[in-house]
């Protein structure tokens, strides 16, 4: 059986780590681009866990890394969109109510048993499901005004389940 070259392993981390770059990179980069700099975020999102899976090279890092970056990309285009007027910060607090969860929650869960616990929190279908779901809004709020208000529906709908099952999971 043929071996893989050491720095294979390393790409779906480096696809991770270029989302996270992209989200905090997001607030100066020229309107223009800020479509293409989505669609590179959601590919890196859909990439690094197969290319992880497909290759049997997922990590720990991988594992906690993945859902910082989505946090911090999303977080930075909803804060920068809000800025500019296109979202309404109640509309970023509905779209986000998964994250504020999970992350009040985690501290919660880290300061009562530990930083190893993170490793007991796997993430749900419907927290993937959610994160579609708010990448693909960020996409008609850039792309087009067709459907903005039904994704906001999808999005925030399905932010908050994955954010009460989260709840129900690791309480």
């Amino acid at each position: 059986m043929q071996s893989r070259p050491p720095i294979i392993g390393l790409v779906p981390n480096a696809l991770t780590v270029i989302r996270l770059v992209l989200g905090l990179a997001f607030p100066w980069i020229p309107a223009p681009w800020r479509l293409i700099v989505l669609v590179i975020a959601v590919l890196t999102e859909i990439l690094d866990g197969q290319i992880a899976r497909l290759l049997q090279i997922t990590s720990t890092t991988g594992r906690l890394l993945d859902p910082i970056a989505d946090k911090v990309f999303l977080s930075a285009v909803l804060v920068t969109l809000v800025t500019e007027g296109a979202v309404t910060l109640g509309q970023l607090l509905l779209v986000m109510s998964r994250d504020i969860i999970v992350i009040g929650g985690a501290s919660w869960v880290v300061l009562r048993q530990g930083p190893s616990a993170v490793r007991r929190m796997p993430p749900s279908f419907l927290g993937k499901c959610a994160t579609a779901a708010q990448l693909i809004f960020l996409l008609t709020l850039l792309f087009t005004t067709y459907g903005r208000q039904a994704m906001f529906v999808i999005a925030s709908g399905l932010s908050f389940a994955a954010g009460i099952d989260y709840i129900r999971r690791f309480r």
